[in-house]
């Protein structure tokens, strides 16, 4: 066999590969989607989009302006490869609340994670002063079918805490049918767990989510597995970052999206 004859069929096999390595490989479509631009309200979503079929996850973080490490571990996600399915990253919801490093706008907002509509054909409560992002974030679970929510959250205390527990160190779930959401928030729970020896500051469950929420909203209007995953204040930074990190891991893990190393 001559040496012109294997450098050109070498030639056509990476051509072929080339051509079918979206089919071979998973290959990826990403792009930035700017939610109700020109507005106030404006602020990024991140798609990730595999040519393989597979879940829809959306996972957000900065509904909360102050909740800095859920804004962190999805600014990370973004750049998340996976596998299959559709990874949407909302990192910074609440933007107008993150530049100010508050729970909500100031000066007469409302809570983001209040405003959301309870029941199927409930409107936006009337008070809300964001209702132009809340029509905007619904409309991204409406038309990309978002099946799975993951909204990252802190509160000021351990859940487990023995004097005045709030909801850190939680995973709060939406119950649904198939028990799918707890599967996947009791995983959360014990991988978040394994490093930690002091019992208040434990992970627990706690269902179902608060009215009003986006993870409340997200399973009574769309039928999606939702969960609001709540880090601990007393906790450094770095750490809460890494339980929420941990968390999108677990989460890419369990529904096969994760590319494996």
């Amino acid at each position: 066999m001559s040496f012109r004859f294997m450098r050109f069929h070498l030639f056509q096999f990476v051509v072929v590969l080339f051509l079918f390595s979206p089919i071979l490989f998973g290959a990826e479509k990403t792009e930035i989607i700017t939610l109700a631009a020109g507005t106030e309200f404006a602020t990024d979503l991140h798609v990730r989009r595999s040519e393989v079929p597979g879940p829809v996850l959306m996972i957000t973080g900065g509904v909360h302006g102050n909740e800095t490490a859920g804004i962190r571990a999805a600014a990370k996600a973004v750049k998340y490869p996976i596998s299959r399915g559709t990874l949407l990253v909302l990192p910074e919801a609440n933007r107008r609340a993150i530049q100010t490093s508050t729970r909500m706008v100031q000066n007469g907002g409302t809570d983001l994670n209040r405003d959301f509509p309870q029941e199927i054909g409930k409107e936006i409560r009337e008070e809300s002063k964001n209702k132009i992002l809340v029509e905007e974030i619904l409309r991204v679970i409406r038309e990309y079918k978002v099946e799975w929510i993951i909204d990252l959250h802190e509160s000021k205390n351990y859940s487990q805490a023995k004097e005045e527990p709030a909801l850190g160190n939680s995973v709060i779930y939406t119950p649904s049918k198939s028990e799918s959401a707890e599967k996947l928030a009791q995983k959360i729970i014990d991988v978040n767990n394994k490093k930690i020896d002091i019992a208040e500051r434990k992970w627990n469950l706690r269902r179902p989510p608060v009215l009003g929420s986006l993870a409340r909203s997200g399973a009574a209007l769309f039928d999606c597995h939702t969960m609001i995953v709540e880090t601990c204040h007393k906790d450094k930074l770095e750490l809460r970052v890494e339980y929420h990190t941990a968390v999108i891991n677990t989460a890419l893990t369990h529904l096969d999206m994760k590319v494996k190393e």
